[in-house]
C-alpha cells in the first residue's frame, strides 16, 4: 500500500455517497489476511453498509489481533466487538462496483486511515482496491484479493460475511442512585429509547437492575459531583468485556441547581481513563423560570416526559461525542433545554411569520431522532470515536474546532514558577501571562482552574518522546469558565499547578520536559484558541522517601482540585506524604493549608476547633514556601471570611503577612506588576486597613 506522508489528520473525512451495491445493508464482519500468511488473519473488524436515496455509504473499522488466537466467532444477528486498545484503523469506501460474471465480482476501493493513539489523530495510509468474489448465491460472504490502487502490489486478502441489518449495537443500563427516582423510559407516548437508535441504524438494549445503587437518607437534596458519580460508575461497571457497555445514573440533582445532566466520564474525573461510559440525570431539575418554559416554570424534569426523555437523550449524545449545535436555533436533540425552549418560543412559519410552538412540544419538532448530520456520525464515524473508552469528549471536541480562531491581538506567555530544577513528585506550578495587546478591552478568561473545562494540554519527556496528555475535570461544554474584561495594554497571570493526568504521572522521572498548552474560550464573538509551550526540568530527588508512591497515586489530582477528603483521602494522604518529604516540604506546605481551608468553608470543622485548624494553617505557611499569586489570592479570600473574629486575629495575621512577604518577593524577583497582583494587594490592604476590626468584632 503506497503511504500518504501527509500530515496526520485530526480527524478522517466521512464516507461520501456511491453507486449502488450488491452488499446487503447492515454490518459485516471483516478479516485480513497478509500475503506472507494468508490463512492467519492479522486484522479483523466491521464493515457498514447503508443506502439512502439509491446510493451506498461505506465505512469500517479494523482491529490488530493476536495471529496465535482463532478469529473471533460472530453469531448471525450481532454485530461484533473487539478490544479498543487494539484500534488499529478507520476506512471509507471512495469507489465501488459490481460485474455480473459467473459469480458477482465487486471491487471496492477504500482509503486506509492509521490511528494514532497518543496524538488521538489519523495518517492517511493511501488508497487500496479490494476484488472480491461472492462465495455462493445463498449467502452474503464474500472474499478476495487487496491491491494498492496504484501500484497494483499485493497488499493481502480480504474476507467480508454479514452478520446483522443494524450498524451498530450497544447496551445502556439505568441505575437508580437514589430512592424515589422516576425513570424516563419513554416520551408519554410512542417514542422511547429503541425507536430513537432505530433511526440511526442502532440496536440499543436496555436493562434496569432492580436494586438502588446508594440510598442518601441524610441529606433531602444532595448534588452529586463528578467524581462521586464516577466512584459508583466504578462500584457498578462490567469489567473485561468488550461489548459496547453505557450506564445511566439516575439521581435527583446533579452537580448544581442548574444541570439538567451531566455527561460525567470525562476529564480527570474519569480516574480509570476509560471515557464516555457515564452519564447521570437530574429528575428533580427545575425548569427554569423564563416564559418560553410556559406552564412548566418550576416545575421538576420527571415530571414532563418529554423533556426528560429528550435531556436524557443528549447526554447519551454526549457520551457517543456528539456536540453542542454551532447554531442553536434549531430543533435538535444536542440543543441544551433552554435553547430549545427559546427555538420554540421564536419560531416562525413558512412566511415568516410567528408560529410559536409551546413547550415541551419544541422536543416532538426533533422528530425524537437526532439531526442528519449527527445520525451521520453515528452510523459512520469510527468505532474509537463514538465507543465508550475511546476519544474522550474533549480532544474531540477540540479536532472540529476552528482553529483559524486564534486571535492574535492577545499575547499569551507561560514559564515555570521556580526557575530551578523541580524536584521529582514536586507539583510543576505554571504562571502563564495574557495581555491586551489593542486599544479596546477583550473578554478572557478570570483564571484557570481544573474545575473549568477551558484547556488541555500535553507534556513531551524530550529524551523518551513519550507523551502524557493532561485536562480538566470538567467537560468544557459543562463548565464554561468565568470571562473578564481586560482593558488595553493590561494583563493578568493565571497560574495552573500540574502533576498527573489521565496516563498517570506527567512527570515521572528526571530530566526534560516540554509543556504544550491550549486554552479556549468562547466570546459574544467567536470562539479563541491560544497555545503556549514552555519547558520544565525535574531533577533526582535526594530525600526518595514516598516519591514512588506520591507519582503514582490516582486521587491525587482530585485532592489538588477537589480538597475534600470524604472522596481523595488517598490523594490527600499522598499530599501530606510530601510534606513530610524534606526535599518536596516547601512544595506541598501551601497546598496542605488550602485543604485546611476547604475544611473549614465546607463546615466540616466544629466551631470550637476552628482556631486551631487556623494555626495549623498557619504552621504550614512559612517564608520558605512555593506559592503562586493566585494560591495567595485563594487563602486570603479565606482570611477575609473569618477577619472579624476575635479569637482567630493573631493566627490570620500571621497568614496575612507571611502570604503579603511571598507576594512582595514574587514581584521583585519578575518585576511585573499587572492586574493579579494588584487585585492581590488590594485585598491584603483591606485586612491590614480592618486589622482593628479584629479587636471591635467577636
Amino acid at each position: 500500500m503506497t503511504v500518504n506522508n501527509s500530515a496526520g489528520k485530526q480527524f478522517p473525512w466521512l464516507p461520501a455517497p456511491l453507486a449502488n451495491t450488491p452488499l446487503k445493508k447492515g454490518c459485516y464482519s471483516l478479516q485480513y489476511t497478509p500475503p506472507s500468511s494468508p490463512t492467519n488473519p492479522t486484522l479483523e473488524g466491521t464493515l457498514r453498509v447503508q443506502y439512502a436515496n439509491n446510493q451506498s455509504i461505506i465505512s469500517g473499522d479494523l482491529y490488530n489481533r493476536d495471529p496465535n488466537n482463532p478469529p473471533t466467532t460472530v453469531p448471525t444477528g450481532q454485530v461484533p466487538h473487539f478490544p479498543i486498545k487494539d484500534y488499529a484503523y478507520y476506512l471509507r469506501a471512495t469507489k465501488i462496483k459490481s460485474i455480473k460474471n459467473n459469480k458477482v465480482i465487486l471491487e471496492i476501493e477504500f482509503e486506509l486511515y492509521c490511528y494514532i493513539p497518543t496524538l488521538h489523530k489519523w495518517i492517511n495510509k493511501g488508497s487500496s482496491t479490494a476484488s472480491l468474489t461472492k462465495e455462493s448465491t445463498l449467502n452474503s460472504c464474500y472474499k478476495g484479493k487487496v491491491k494498492d490502487t496504484n501500484s497494483l502490489e499485493l497488499d493481502g486478502n480480504l474476507s467480508l460475511r454479514w452478520v446483522a441489518t443494524t450498524l451498530r449495537q450497544a447496551e445502556l443500563t439505568i441505575f437508580k442512585v437514589e430512592e424515589k427516582v422516576e425513570l424516563p423510559l419513554n416520551n408519554g407516548a410512542e417514542e422511547d429509547w429503541g425507536k430513537v437508535f432505530q433511526k440511526a441504524d442502532w440496536q440499543l438494549n436496555l436493562s434496569q437492575p432492580p436494586d438502588l445503587v446508594a440510598l442518601n437518607d441524610t441529606v433531602e437534596e444532595k448534588y452529586w459531583r463528578e467524581v462521586e458519580l464516577h466512584q459508583i460508575l466504578m462500584s457498578k461497571i462490567e469489567k473485561g468485556k468488550d461489548s459496547w457497555h453505557y450506564y445511566f445514573l439516575c439521581v435527583h440533582y446533579t452537580i448544581n441547581s442548574d444541570t439538567a445532566g451531566i455527561m460525567f466520564d470525562s476529564g480527570a474525573a474519569d480516574s480509570d481513563s476509560i471515557p464516555r461510559q457515564g452519564f447521570a440525570i437530574a429528575s428533580n431539575f427545575n425548569f427554569p423560570n423564563h416564559a418560553f418554559f410556559g406552564a412548566y416554570q418550576k416545575k421538576l424534569l420527571h415530571e414532563e416526559p418529554k423533556s426528560y426523555l429528550g435531556v436524557t437523550m443528549h447526554e447519551l449524545g454526549h457520551a457517543l461525542n456528539l456536540q453542542h449545535p454551532e447554531v442553536t436555533e434549531s430543533f435538535n436533540l444536542m440543543t441544551s433545554i433552554d435553547d430549545l425552549a427559546r427555538c420554540g418560543s421564536n419560531h416562525l412559519d413558512s412566511n415568516q411569520k410567528s408560529a410559536p410552538i409551546e413547550f415541551p412540544s419544541c422536543f416532538d419538532a426533533t422528530n425524537w431522532t437526532y439531526v442528519p448530520k449527527d445520525v451521520y456520525h453515528l452510523r459512520h464515524a469510527p468505532d474509537i470515536v463514538v465507543c465508550p473508552g475511546g476519544i474522550p469528549l474533549d480532544d474531540f471536541s477540540d479536532s472540529l474546532a476552528n482553529r483559524d480562531a486564534i486571535r492574535s491581538d492577545i499575547a499569551m506567555s507561560m514559564k515555570s514558577f521556580t526557575q530551578e530544577g523541580l524536584p521529582l513528585a514536586a507539583p510543576v506550578r505554571l504562571q502563564l501571562k495574557l495581555t491586551n495587546t489593542t486599544d479596546h478591552s477583550i473578554q478572557v478568561p478570570a483564571d484557570l482552574s481544573f474545575k473549568n473545562g477551558n484547556f488541555s494540554g500535553i507534556v513531551t519527556q524530550l529524551e523518551t518522546k513519550a507523551v502524557r496528555t493532561f485536562k480538566p475535570l470538567v467537560s468544557y461544554i459543562y463548565q464554561r469558565p468565568e470571562l473578564i474584561d481586560l482593558e488595553p495594554n493590561h494583563s493578568i497571570s493565571p497560574d495552573l499547578m500540574l502533576l498527573s493526568g489521565g496516563d498517570g504521572p506527567l512527570f515521572p522521572k528526571p530530566g526534560s520536559y516540554q509543556i504544550d498548552l491550549t486554552i479556549v474560550w468562547e466570546t459574544e464573538e467567536r470562539r479563541i484558541v491560544q497555545s503556549v509551550i514552555t519547558p520544565v526540568t525535574i531533577a533526582k530527588p535526594k530525600d526518595k522517601t514516598s516519591v514512588e508512591s506520591i507519582l503514582n497515586e490516582p486521587d491525587i489530582l482530585l485532592a489538588l482540585v477537589i480538597g475534600d477528603n470524604d472522596y481523595t483521602n488517598k490523594g490527600v494522604e499522598a499530599i501530606q506524604k510530601g510534606f513530610a518529604n524534606k526535599d518536596l516540604k516547601r512544595h506541598y506546605a501551601a497546598i496542605l493549608a488550602r485543604l485546611v481551608a476547604k475544611e473549614i468553608e465546607q463546615n466540616k470543622v466544629p466551631d470550637e476547633k476552628i482556631a486551631s485548624k487556623i494555626d495549623e494553617m498557619a504552621s504550614y505557611l512559612d517564608n520558605d514556601i512555593v506559592v503562586t499569586p493566585g494560591e495567595i489570592k485563594r487563602i486570603l479570600k479565606f482570611v477575609e471570611t473569618l477577619k472579624s473574629n476575635l479569637s482567630y486575629a493573631e493566627s490570620l495575621a500571621k497568614i496575612t503577612a507571611t502570604l503579603q512577604q511571598k507576594l512582595d518577593e514574587i514581584f521583585e524577583r519578575t518585576q511585573e506588576s499587572n492586574e493579579t497582583y494588584h487585585d492581590i494587594s488590594n485585598i491584603i490592604l483591606k485586612q491590614i486597613e480592618g486589622s482593628s476590626g479584629y479587636s471591635k468584632s467577636s
